[in-house]
């Protein structure tokens, strides 16, 4: 790979691992290299530069105990008995099935209220309907007695009318004769 960056751009290698050795520079004071250990590179057309070798790189120092479980808690293991795990389920179930009985007995008693507010309700109103059915009785009676009344009084004149002039249409006739006593004269036995 090396190879094929110099081809691309020739003296590529070289600046990279000047730059590699800078940086390192920058962040470890600098160490005088033995000549044994370095020996010249040598680019294919550039002269020999003295390229120091890498130095190992030693990274800050990180607190891992984070990362580890203490002895204690590691060798102390919790285990559940198995009783005692179904005795926990019980219990969580039974607090469940309370809070559901509570919950339905509030519910039916909140029905059982709404139904007799309405029953109650129900039987105020007819009340109230057959007051004010009476109330209505009495107020239409108010009104039409006198209308029945001047009715009345009429019709009474008018009948007193028609009786006197039946009364003087019967003097102003002769009487006629009785029919029982009239006997027929075509007839002998």
């Amino acid at each position: 790979m090396k190879l094929a960056w110099e081809a691309a751009e020739p003296g590529r290698a070289v600046k990279a691992m000047q730059s590699r050795l800078s940086y390192l520079s920058k962040l470890k004071p600098p160490e005088e290299p033995t000549p044994a250990e370095n020996p010249p590179e040598v680019a294919d057309d550039e002269e020999p530069v003295e390229v120091e070798p890498p130095k190992p790189y030693r990274s800050p120092i990180v607190d891992i105990a984070s990362f580890y479980r203490p002895k204690e808690e590691s060798l102390v293991r919790k285990y559940f008995d198995k009783f005692e795990l179904e005795r926990k389920q019980n219990s969580k179930l039974s607090e469940q099935i309370n809070v559901h009985q509570e919950a339905r007995k509030r519910s039916l008693m909140f029905r059982e209220e709404n139904r007799n507010f309405r029953l109650k309700s129900k039987e105020h109103q007819i009340d109230v309907c057959f007051e004010m059915q009476e109330q209505l009785d009495k107020n239409r009676a108010s009104l039409i007695q006198p209308r029945e009344d001047f009715r009345q009084q009429l019709l009474d004149e008018k009948r007193a009318k028609e009786e006197e002039q039946l009364a003087a249409a019967a003097l102003s006739l002769p009487p006629s004769p009785d029919p029982k006593t009239r006997k027929s004269a075509g007839k002998k036995k």
